[in-house]
């Protein structure tokens, strides 16, 4: 078999459950050795999904795995030999994916060999983070026959943030000081550090930048960290998908998981889309001395907040009339989020509806919301179409939009089109058509209230904030 030897299709699920990486030993010179893995890594922050491709001579490309930002691919075993392995993207107005970046590497026997697209869309890199492979499987039979514990795993580290300098990375107990630790690594952009064995442990991965450790950039929540593991932590940009500047994404025994910074704030903006009601005051239901927001008129959005933990506990009075509740809402946030809550209904009987989002931009693309706070339409269909598009000849691009709901933030070719709002599952035009004019980088947002003609609706447009 030229590709997906035998062994490494045996092996493969293993390689997946464990993520293994390191030195391999064995006593029995005549076993197999491990198939050179590669695994995919998408840290190029402007960009939505991507797919990982690899070739060899002569044979069509092999799909990998299709890569959100910040996730990563499993590990897949091939033969020994040059591959080509690049990334792709599928650009607007094209029908055949195009090539961000690619390089060509000899892969060998018992490496893994880590591929990080990073940088920008305009000005793309590809890391190549190579490491031994260290036979957990092996070593744990080997361990099980002599009646012994593994107590050890490694740990690797990447640095892929293109917008952050030089860094030192701390691995020490919960609570330790810089000040009073060695970093485990130190860091330029596009650097890797092997793996270095330590003991099974509960650590705090601290980042300050290189030589100032008074400076901290990220400090994690508390990581278990298993035995008989290998552990990749890749520091990224965040990009926007969280209120941090950067994030430290570890792929060990799962894809990929994102750790939190102790210190990272959550954030809040409010929408005042309730029809006929007067300016609102919205405050933390814990303290009620100084609003959040304050003044917020009808069909305006307000800036963001930041709030005092990772939950929403808010009282919506009328503007200078703190006694007067007209909505409370009592509900939890991820932390480092973004939350955008929605102020909707009729005037006495105030909703609110909290929908996550986050800021980031495509380098390639638009990126846009609907949400529905007209209070008259239980549904409605919306058609964003093309100029020249009769929408009596097209199926709707949001159909059956619920009061109260929106869609999420839509990645939507650049150009031109028409916004018309449709009576659910009828042609009959409720709003528009608007001429919209979509941007690559931008974020715009419609939100559907009522009109006065109470036949029909407004549809309302704000642009995404940073």
């Amino acid at each position: 078999m030229t590709r997906h030897a035998l062994q490494a299709a045996l092996l493969a699920p293993l390689l997946l459950t464990l993520a293994a990486c390191g030195s391999n030993d064995t006593d029995d010179d005549d076993d197999f050795p491990n198939p050179a893995t590669v695994r995919g890594l998408h840290a190029m922050a402007d960009l939505d999904a991507v797919t990982f491709v690899i070739e060899e001579e002569d044979l069509d490309p092999l799909t990998l795995a299709t890569l959100s930002f910040k996730s990563a691919s499993g590990l897949e075993g091939f033969d020994e030999q040059e591959y080509t392995l690049r990334f792709e993207i599928l650009l607007p107005d094209e029908s055949d994916r195009s090539t961000i970046i690619e390089t060509d590497v000899e892969v060998v026997d018992d490496m893994v060999y880590n591929l990080v697209l990073a940088g920008t869309f305009a000005a793309p890199e590809l890391f190549v983070w190579a490491e031994p492979f260290r036979d957990w499987v092996d070593e744990l039979d080997d361990a099980d026959d002599n009646d012994e514990d593994i107590t050890v795993l490694e740990v690797a580290l990447g640095h892929a943030a293109q917008t952050l300098g030089p860094v030192d990375v701390y691995l020490e107990s919960p609570g330790t000081s810089p000040n009073f630790a060695t970093p485990f690594a130190t860091l330029a952009y596009g650097d890797h550090q092997l793996p270095i064995e330590i003991d099974e442990d509960t650590y705090q991965l601290v980042m300050t930048p290189a030589g100032d450790p008074e400076t901290i950039l990220l400090a994690s929540q508390e990581i278990i960290l298993d035995a008989a593991t290998s552990q990749l932590f890749a520091v990224l940009d965040d990009g926007g998908v969280t209120t941090e500047a950067y994030t430290i994404r570890q792929l060990g025994s799962s894809l990929g998981v994102d750790l939190t910074d102790l210190d990272a704030e959550s954030v809040l903006s409010v929408v005042h889309v309730a029809t006929g009601t007067d300016a609102l005051d919205v405050y933390d239901a814990r303290d009620l001395a100084a609003p959040l927001v304050t003044d917020l008129p009808f069909a305006t959005r307000s800036d963001t907040v930041t709030l005092a933990d990772d939950r929403l506990d808010l009282v919506v009075t009328p503007t200078g009339n703190p006694g007067a509740f007209l909505e409370q809402r009592s509900s939890d946030v991820d932390p480092a989020s973004y939350t955008r809550l929605y102020l909707l209904g009729l005037p006495g009987d105030l909703q609110s509806v909290p929908l996550d989002y986050d800021t980031r931009t495509f380098a390639t693309h638009a990126r846009v919301r609907l949400f529905h706070a007209a209070v008259r339409f239980r549904t409605f269909d919306a058609y964003l179409v093309g100029p020249e598009v009769d929408i009596t000849l097209a199926n709707p691009t949001y159909g059956d939009l619920l009061y109260g709901t929106g869609t999420g933030l839509v990645r939507t070719d650049p150009g031109e089109y028409n916004l018309v709002l449709t009576e659910a599952d009828t042609k009959n035009i409720i709003a528009g058509p608007e001429q919209v004019v979509l941007e690559a980088g931008e974020v715009i947002e419609w939100v559907v209230v009522d009109a006065p003609d109470i036949t029909q609706a407004e549809i309302l447009e704000f642009e995404g904030e940073r």
